[in-house]
């Protein structure tokens, strides 16, 4: 007690408690800056790429014979792929014709080229946009006229796809002549009306 009563230690001690409030205080009481802060633009540039459709390799149908009465013969065809880098979402369609079968001066008769109707489309790449829609149901003449097999609507289409395709079928008549005949089928990748 004899430390306490003394005026100088008291002061000492008021001073050194008073000074400890302040800093607590100080440390507490003051109010910080906000966290510095940097931003930083990024623009990248998509350029517009193009349009590809791609078909299997040139096909060899199946040999027939001559039996004097209608016959047909028939062809799986590989997929054929389809990619729409243009970027525009214009959407498209796919087209396919052919001429009529020919060996030199002679031919088929109109209609005798068929193609079932696509079987699926799938995506190459899922980051690819809706798939288009499948435009036939049924097995069509190719050599009569374009025949419209996919469609993709505005904002579809863009990506990758793979079409599966079934058969190209070419009908025979009893009156066909013997020979080695020939056609091209034709697939035209257009963008939509």
């Amino acid at each position: 007690m004899y430390a306490l009563t003394k005026p100088n230690t008291w002061f000492k001690m008021a001073v050194t408690l008073l000074v400890a409030a302040l800093l607590f205080v100080g440390f507490w009481g003051t109010s910080h800056a906000a966290d510095p802060t940097a931003s930083q633009q990024a623009t990248i540039t998509i350029n517009p790429g193009s349009r590809t459709i791609t078909s299997g390799g040139d096909v060899t149908l199946p040999a027939d014979t001559l039996n004097g009465a209608q016959q047909t013969t028939a062809l799986a065809l590989s997929n054929l792929g389809i990619v729409d880098a243009s970027g525009s979402g214009a959407g498209w369609h796919v087209t396919v014709d052919a001429p009529q079968v020919s060996a030199g001066s002679k031919t088929l008769p109109a209609g005798s080229v068929q193609l079932d109707p696509v079987q699926s489309v799938s995506k190459v790449d899922t980051t690819s946009s809706a798939t288009p829609a499948i435009s036939t149901s049924s097995v069509a003449p190719v050599d009569t006229g374009s025949v419209t097999l996919l469609d993709a609507a505005a904002g579809d289409g863009m990506g990758s796809y793979s079409a599966a395709l079934k058969n190209l079928t070419v009908i025979i008549p009893a009156s066909a002549y013997a020979g080695t005949y020939t056609t091209t089928l034709t697939y035209n990748l257009s963008t939509a009306p």
